[in-house]
């Protein structure tokens, strides 16, 4: 089993790097994601297919070095390249 704990906490130095390293799109795309919005439900709401999305989020775990989308909210969250309102909380929890 993966610990998501030590696997995604990221130090400073990697803190500017992932910003560096994630296009505008990856990033948006993973905020959306920490939101609580499903790939079809972001596909939608941007009016692009939903493969795009998928490709977008898995460049992005690509570039953080991490497996799943879950990974790279968590690990973005943590390096502060994406933040997350109260309300967000209770569906991140649901996932």
């Amino acid at each position: 089993m993966l610990n998501i704990e030590t696997s995604v906490s990221p130090s400073v130095a990697d803190r500017v790097s992932f910003a560096e390293m994630l296009s505008t799109g990856e990033k948006e795309f993973v905020e959306l994601l920490t939101e609580g919005h499903s790939y079809e439900q972001i596909a939608k709401s941007i009016n692009i297919n939903m493969n795009t999305v998928r490709d977008y989020v898995r460049s992005a775990c690509k570039k953080l070095n991490v497996n799943s989308r879950i990974q790279a909210v968590v690990k973005c969250l943590r390096a502060s390249l994406v933040s997350v309102r109260q309300t967000d909380l209770v569906m991140l929890a649901s996932i």
